[in-house]
């Protein structure tokens, strides 16, 4: 109810200032997005496993949608760079994309499974190698990494290709949708997929975005629209109580439907927000350059503090806190580490 309340307002703002710069012309404001949503999934986790109120877990829940977020930057970041460098793009495209993603990655694991040594006990090397591509015990909710390393790979590989240009994002989303099936074929858990949707908004969006946001941005019925889509997130949101009252579906199939549906919805509201609106906000660069981070150490931070406290608050707070320190000071000795490597 929150989220949907407030996207349902910020876009009605958005509309009624109907800015016209594109996305690539706000990084500062994507960077505190991001930043911001990072916080977000850390706050969620918490609230679900990390023995919040039950009565706000779900309501708390909204790293799904935050990680959904990402994705759609991400494939709008890579179309945005590709457009404006072309070819000269990819030259050293493995070593600078890929390496930024997964050296910080090794550098996490450096410093929780020491953490988890203390606080858990013997470390299982043979469960450290086997879990690496979803993170296990040790680094729990770090398996986007190995996505947005396929995502990378998808790209760099057909965009380097001799298909037209014209062709090459067919194929990518192509490849994306063959993934999920794969994924949904072998029975993996719906978070390895219900982001994936966004990665191809981002796409799609960043070739048509000029047509797309003029069409929307100068019709009439834009509130209507708005108001549809936000009943929509707040009905695949809080699913358990359509699914008590309408059964049209089973709950459990009610759920995964929700899923997709509130992850594309709530990236194209973002979307709306993000056009319409000029939000001038200054954040200390460190924090924000420090998200990817964040998304690795909370789980350190979680470990680190479990038997502090019995107080929920006091727990949270700490975690909080001591993950974008952590994250921060990761954000700084990775990137030097990373320059005198060259990466």
């Amino acid at each position: 109810m929150i989220i949907t309340l407030f996207l349902f307002i910020i876009c009605v703002v958005a509309i009624c200032k109907n800015a016209s710069k594109s996305l690539s012309e706000k990084q500062k404001f994507t960077d505190v997005l991001k930043f911001v949503t990072a916080l977000f999934v850390v706050n969620g986790h918490l609230f679900v496993f990390g023995g919040g109120p039950h009565s706000w877990a779900q309501e708390m829940n909204i790293g799904p949608l935050c990680v959904s977020l990402f994705f759609f930057l991400s494939g709008y970041g890579l179309m945005c760079s590709y457009e404006r460098k072309g070819a000269v793009y990819f030259k050293g495209f493995l070593s600078h994309r890929l390496g930024r993603v997964i050296f910080p990655l090794i550098t996490a694991y450096i410093v929780t499974l020491p953490v988890y040594r203390i606080v858990v006990g013997e470390i299982d090397w043979h469960t450290v190698f086997s879990t690496f591509y979803w993170g296990g015990p040790f680094l729990r909710f770090s398996w986007y990494v190995t996505e947005i390393v396929l995502l990378y790979l998808f790209f760099y590989v057909i965009m380097r290709s001799s298909v037209s240009k014209q062709h090459k994002i067919y194929i990518l989303t192509f490849l994306i949708l063959l993934m999920m099936g794969v994924l949904i074929a072998t029975k993996q858990p719906i978070w390895y997929i219900e982001s994936l949707p966004a990665f191809m908004i981002g796409l799609w969006f960043q070739r048509y975005e000029k047509i797309s946001c003029n069409e929307f941005f100068n019709r009439g019925k834009k509130i209507g629209v708005v108001i549809l889509l936000s009943l929509v997130l707040l009905i695949t949101f809080h699913w358990h109580f359509v699914a008590k009252y309408i059964q049209v579906l089973s709950a459990f199939r009610y759920q995964y439907v929700s899923y997709y549906i509130m992850n594309i919805v709530f990236v194209i509201l973002i979307i709306i927000a993000m056009k319409g609106v000029e939000i001038h906000i200054s954040f200390p660069s460190a924090l924000t350059n420090s998200y990817y981070e964040i998304y690795l150490m909370q789980n350190c931070s979680m470990l680190a503090l479990r038997d502090v406290t019995s107080s929920f608050l006091v727990y949270w707070l700490g975690v909080m806190l001591l993950t974008v320190v952590l994250a921060v000071l990761m954000h700084k000795g990775n990137s030097l580490l990373m320059k005198n490597l060259k990466i």
